[in-house]
């Protein structure tokens, strides 16, 4: 259904006779956004890295984890010592292996 050589389509993009859409505002040389950081996620299985490479990313991510699990704040029995209630038996286990895990590390060398 055109109506004096115009489209619906054109019309609601403001074109009229084969006009082209305004570019002006573009500015020449930047074409695209760059990326941001971080933006996908380093185990996504349609990026073309390989199977070696996917596993290394995956055991640098598992020690970063553990490395913020170990760094992550106050002993076990803090929040109980903090509310003035004797810890339970659990956080004090918790709190001992905790210092335990530790000491053979440092021993080792790995701490």
């Amino acid at each position: 259904n055109m109506t004096g050589g115009i489209s619906k389509v054109d019309q609601q993009w403001g074109k009229t006779d084969n006009q082209l859409p305004d570019h002006s505002h573009r500015q020449p040389g930047k074409e695209y956004e760059t990326g941001q950081v971080n933006s996908h996620s380093t185990l996504d299985s349609n990026d073309q890295r390989s199977l070696n490479e996917k596993l290394k990313a995956a055991s640098h991510l598992e020690k970063e984890e553990h490395k913020k699990e170990k760094e992550a704040g106050p002993p076990p029995t803090a929040p109980a010592v903090f509310h003035g209630n004797e810890p339970s038996r659990g956080a004090k286990v918790d709190e001992n292996l905790g210092k335990e895990d530790e000491a053979v590390l440092k021993k080792k060398g790995l701490a």
